[in-house]
C-alpha cells in the first residue's frame, strides 16, 4: 500500500496510486450498477452521480484553498460572456412567464421561466446565459414586487449565493425524492451550479467558504 501511495517529487500521486484509485472506483461503480433494482443502465447513472458528489464534497475544502473551480466545473463548456447590455433585464430575451397574482412562485428563477430536465428543459447555452443575466442585471419590476429585496443587488454576493443555494437545494431535494426519475434535471442543476462557481464564485474570496454543496447526507 505504501508503494501504491508513494508520491512523485512534486507531491502528486504516482502512476501506481492513480491506477489503483481508478480501478477501485470502476469496480465500485460496476458493483453498484449491478445491484440496482432498475437495471444496470439506471444503476450506473446513479452510481456515477453518487461517486461524483462524494468526491466533489471531499475536495471542496481543498479547491477553496486553491481558489480553483470544483471538479464538476470541468464537465461544462467554457463560460461564455452574455451580450453587452445596460444592466436592465432583457425582457425580450427572457420575459416574465408567471402571473404572480394570488400566489407566490417557488422562486424568481421559476417566475422568469428557467426550466431544466428532459421534456421542456432549456439548452445549456440558454440556461447559462439566463443565469448570467440573473446574477448581473436588475430584475423585472414584477419579480421585485413579489420577492422584494430577497435576491439582493445586481452582481452582489447575496444575489450569487441566493441563486447558487436555490440550485443546490433542488439537487439535494430531488436526489432524495427520486434520483432516477429526475436524473436529467439534477444533471442540469449541477452543471449550472458549476457554471456559476466557474464564472463568479471561484474568483470571489467572500463566497468561497459559503458555497453550497449538493451531497445528500
Amino acid at each position: 500500500m505504501k508503494a501504491l501511495l508513494r508520491t512523485t517529487p512534486d507531491g502528486a500521486l504516482g502512476t501506481p496510486a492513480h491506477a489503483a484509485a481508478v480501478c477501485f472506483l470502476r469496480d465500485l461503480i460496476r458493483e453498484m450498477a449491478r445491484q440496482h433494482p432498475k437495471g444496470e443502465t439506471a444503476g450506473r447513472r446513479t452510481a456515477l452521480r453518487c461517486v461524483a458528489g462524494a468526491v466533489a464534497g471531499e475536495l471542496a475544502p481543498l479547491m477553496t484553498e486553491m481558489a480553483a473551480p470544483r471538479p464538476a466545473a470541468l464537465l461544462i463548456s467554457p463560460p461564455h460572456k452574455a451580450p453587452t447590455y445596460d444592466g436592465a433585464w432583457p425582457e425580450r430575451r427572457f420575459p416574465v412567464r408567471l402571473d404572480a397574482t394570488g400566489f407566490r412562485p417557488q422562486s424568481a428563477l421559476k417566475m422568469l421561466g428557467y426550466t431544466v430536465g428532459r421534456t421542456n428543459g432549456w439548452s445549456r447555452q440558454d440556461r447559462q446565459e439566463f443565469l448570467q443575466y440573473f446574477v448581473e442585471a436588475h430584475l423585472p419590476r414584477q419579480v421585485i414586487a413579489v420577492f422584494k429585496d430577497e435576491y439582493g443587488p445586481p452582481g452582489s454576493d447575496h444575489r450569487l449565493l441566493r441563486t447558487a443555494n436555490l440550485l443546490a437545494a433542488n439537487v439535494r431535494n430531488f436526489t432524495r425524492n427520486d434520483p432516477d426519475r429526475y436524473d436529467d434535471a439534477i444533471e442540469d442543476w449541477q452543471e449550472d451550479l458549476a457554471f456559476l462557481w466557474t464564472m463568479y464564485g471561484s474568483a470571489r474570496s467572500s463566497v468561497r467558504g459559503r458555497w453550497p454543496r449538493t451531497t445528500v447526507t
